[in-house]
């Protein structure tokens, strides 16, 4: 659906995003994270052809971007981070003139545009003026002018950013059904957001790809293990390394006050994959250690950002 090879911007001899290569293929939805002045409103202006780049192809839907951007257009809706709205304009008249830019055609106009209102919450302020309108609203108005036309590729640049908790969770529960039908790009600040809806993320930091993924595999998959056995430290932890499969078992606090109760052991287990895991049940149940817990110890998205965005704060501090 959309492919990005060595895509690079300089602005005034400055990097914007440098060599950013990345693939979205079919429906769904993508989080691009990273920190201030990472290059992700950049990506997504590129993206949209409301930039060229300096170098590097873009495909969007088996269009050539960069060489015909207009025909790129018809198949993307875009909503940056400050929606272009115009403030005397009514909610109706603004998605009608944006309506009419598309081309969506005139005979379907009003039963077009009022789905859309529906959809995104803000039939009931078709006749409000834009300026009028708080910013959660404005927010909605700015996600509904990106549907018009229902392109194949959704583009969201903090789509949620000014809603309040009801208002978000409906966004969200919108945006998972517009996944059904659609490749949606979504920027956002809200890392439990990301977590939440998207299947994959991309993460920039200084321009750069650091990171592209599932969210499940930047969590670390299933891989690990926090074993928790009634057992002293030394004897549970001889029994876990027997396993076959195993490849590191390291101790890890309680933090619930059972640390100095030497009858329990709780260890992060590295292990080969699922089948050790079990292996790993069956061996301590036969040795006759009894096990309390055993989860996944999958990292947050939030662990994964702030180590591979390591010291973004210092540099932007520096660069100010």
């Amino acid at each position: 659906m959309i492919g990005v090879r060595g895509l690079t911007r300089y602005y005034g001899g400055k990097p914007g995003v440098v060599d950013v290569t990345f693939d979205i293929g079919g429906y769904g939805l993508v989080g691009l994270l990273g920190p201030n002045g990472a290059g992700k409103s950049t990506v997504m202006k590129l993206i949209t052809t409301v930039i060229a780049p300096t170098s590097g192809d873009i495909t969007v839907a088996g269009v050539d971007a960069v060489a015909r951007p207009a025909e790129a257009c018809r198949h993307i809706g875009y909503m940056p981070e400050v929606p272009p709205l115009y403030p005397d304009m009514t909610v109706y008249s603004y998605l009608l003139f944006v309506a009419r830019i598309r081309g969506t055609g005139r005979s379907s106009e009003a039963s077009h545009l009022g789905e859309i209102m529906e959809k995104t919450g803000v039939a009931k302020m078709k006749d409000r003026l834009l300026k009028n309108l708080s910013k959660g609203y404005r927010q909605r108005v700015g996600l509904a002018q990106a549907l018009i036309g229902y392109p194949e590729i959704l583009v969201l640049d903090e789509p949620t950013a000014g809603l309040d908790p009801q208002q978000i969770a409906s966004v969200r529960s919108l945006l998972t059904d517009l996944s059904k039908d659609h490749s949606i790009i979504l920027s956002s600040h809200i890392l439990s957001e990301i977590s939440m809806v998207c299947e994959k993320v991309i993460i920039i930091d200084r321009g750069r790809i650091a990171a592209v993924d599932t969210v499940n595999g930047m969590s670390g998959g299933t891989s690990a293990v926090m074993l928790v056995v009634k057992a002293d430290r030394e004897t549970a932890r001889a029994r876990i390394l027997e396993t076959a499969g195993v490849l590191s078992a390291e101790p890890a606090p309680f933090g619930d006050g059972r640390d100095g109760d030497a009858r329990y052991s709780r260890f992060k287990v590295s292990c080969e994959g699922e089948e050790t895991r079990a292996a790993l049940f069956y061996a301590l149940a036969s040795s006759r250690v009894t096990v309390l817990e055993m989860t996944p110890a999958l990292r947050t998205l939030e662990q994964v950002f702030l180590q591979v965005t390591a010291g973004a704060e210092e540099r932007e501090s520096e660069a100010r």
